[in-house]
Order: structure tokens, then C-alpha cells, then sequence
């Protein structure tokens, strides 16, 4: 049996993680107005209280933020990670370096809530896409491509969601592992690094429409692997655009099965025997 790979409504992880994100929103400003107006009791320095207190208040408007659109809001949710991460280890060292319990309990309370965001965001991921060829990074990479490549000013027929799926499977079938290296390749290249030529250390995914749409035609221009790159993202969103029944059917293609003309007629392989075999044409001949 082939259960559904897409979910397009809010599964039951979003939701959690939705909640997640709100509760950890208001933990981290909590710890931080308790820090600061017992500063002189729970931190070495007022600097470092300062610090603390400030990059407490940045994650919780940074997790308000992404709890607010659990799928809309990658980048914002990027940054409430790694801010979240610091925070944590800016804690762990002031309690360390000078010996105060409440830095370190509240740093190891935050790395363990950073853990149990990760997790649920990641089984959220598995809970709408189950993608056979990529992984689940890639296959958000896949849909951003789609999104990027196809602007037919809201009158495409296929869904980016559904032309990554389209890629998906048809990149399944390749079974030669030269091929399948190299679309791993550009994947990682498109993800990672293409984005730092317009100056945005974000991945390709996290960035707007327009951001993308201005990347992927500054290297349409460049030259030597980045030219290729570009290629190659065309010829994935075509792949999955009109390999998909309904851009057929949008360009007006019909399978031939389902023309009237092959209606009624025999479509066994034709067999021909070996020329070169004992009563063959050219039998003894050559």
C-alpha cells in the first residue's frame, strides 16, 4: 500500500510545535526579567547580565515570531535556533567561569528545549512528505526551486509541492550511481552556496521569491559550474512540471493511450527474428 506523501493542513506535530514555540517564547522572557532584576545575585557581572538579558529577549521575539507561522517563517525560525543556541552557551559559560548555578541550569534547560523544538519540527517535516530519492532537506530545496522556476503569474497548473513530487519519483528510478552523486551535488551547491553570491548567508530555501528569482538569473549570466547549475534548476522544474498529468494537460499533450486513434489497436512489441540465426536472411552471409 502507498500511503500519501504530502499533507497540505496542519498535522498533528505543527501543532505541537506551534504550542512549543509559544511556550519557550515566553520561558526565555521569563528567565530573562527574573535574570536581570536579580542580576547582582545570579550573574558575575553586570555585563554579562546585560548580554544575557538581551539575547533572551531577541530568542523570544525570535520563537514568538516563528510560532506564529510554523511553516512561513524558516528563516526566522533559523535564527531563533542558532540564537537560541547562543544564548545557551553564553549561560553555560558565565555560570562556569563564575560558579553560579541559575546560568548553567537555565543554559541546560535551553539546549534541552532547542533539542525538543528540533526533534518536532523535524517529525512534522516526515508527517507531510515521505520523498522516495531526496531527503527531507532536499526535498524543501526541490520545492523552492519549483516555486522559483515556474512564475506563470498564478496560472500554473501544478503546485510546486507537486512538481518536487514528480522529481522525486522520477529521480527514484535512477539506479547509476554517477547521476545520483551529481544531483546531490547541485542540491548541496543550490542550498549552501549559491545564496552567498548575492550576499545572503541563508540557505536557498529560507530566501523570498524575489530573492531567488534575482539569484537564479545573476547565474544564468556567470560562467563555467555556476552556468550549469542554472541549467540544470530548469531542466528539474520542467522535469516536474510537465511530467506531471496536469501540465500536460495544460500544454494540451495527451497520452497516447488515451488518444482516439490508438483506441482498438494492438500494442504488442513487434518481434523480429535474428537475421544472423540458422535461417535467418543473413544466416552464414557475414
Amino acid at each position: 500500500m502507498e500511503f500519501p506523501m504530502k499533507m497540505y493542513g496542519m498535522n498533528a506535530y505543527e501543532y505541537a510545535l506551534s504550542f512549543l514555540l509559544k511556550v519557550s517564547s515566553w520561558f526565555c522572557l521569563l528567565i530573562g526579567i527574573i535574570g536581570f532584576i536579580f542580576r547582582h545575585a545570579l550573574y558575575g557581572s553586570p555585563l554579562t547580565a546585560g548580554l544575557v538579558t538581551i539575547a533572551l529577549t531577541g530568542c523570544a521575539v525570535l520563537l514568538g515570531l516563528t510560532g506564529a507561522g510554523v511553516r512561513q517563517n524558516k528563516a526566522v525560525k533559523d535564527s531563533a535556533y542558532f540564537c537560541l543556541l547562543l544564548t545557551s552557551i553564553l549561560l553555560l559559560y558565565s555560570g562556569i567561569h563564575f560558579w553560579k548555578l541559575f546560568p548553567v541550569v537555565a543554559g541546560v534547560l535551553l539546549l534541552l528545549q532547542l533539542g525538543l523544538l528540533s526533534i518536532y519540527y523535524y517529525k512534522s517535516l516526515q508527517q507531510r512528505f515521505k520523498p522516495r530519492f531526496f531527503s527531507l532537506r532536499q526535498f524543501e530545496t526541490m520545492i523552492m526551486i519549483a516555486d522559483t522556476m515556474i512564475d506563470a503569474d498564478a496560472e500554473q497548473a501544478v503546485d510546486p509541492v507537486e512538481a518536487a513530487i514528480t522529481v522525486d519519483h522520477m529521480f527514484n528510478k535512477i539506479s547509476a550511481p554517477a547521476p545520483i552523486k551529481e544531483i546531490k551535488l547541485v542540491m548541496f551547491l543550490v542550498e549552501w552556496i549559491l545564496p552567498l553570491l548575492v550576499a545572503r548567508p541563508l540557505p536557498f530555501s529560507n530566501l523570498g521569491t524575489n530573492e531567488r528569482r534575482s539569484l537564479v538569473e545573476k547565474i544564468i549570466g556567470a560562467k563555467d559550474i555556476f552556468r550549469n547549475v542554472a541549467k540544470v534548476l530548469k531542466l528539474f522544474s520542467c522535469v516536474g512540471y510537465y511530467g506531471n498529468p496536469k501540465g500536460m494537460a495544460q500544454v494540451g499533450y495527451i497520452p497516447f493511450d488515451e488518444r482516439p486513434s490508438s483506441q482498438g489497436k494492438s500494442q504488442t512489441p513487434s518481434f523480429y527474428p535474428d537475421p544472423f540465426s540458422p535461417g535467418g536472411a543473413l544466416y552464414g552471409k557475414v
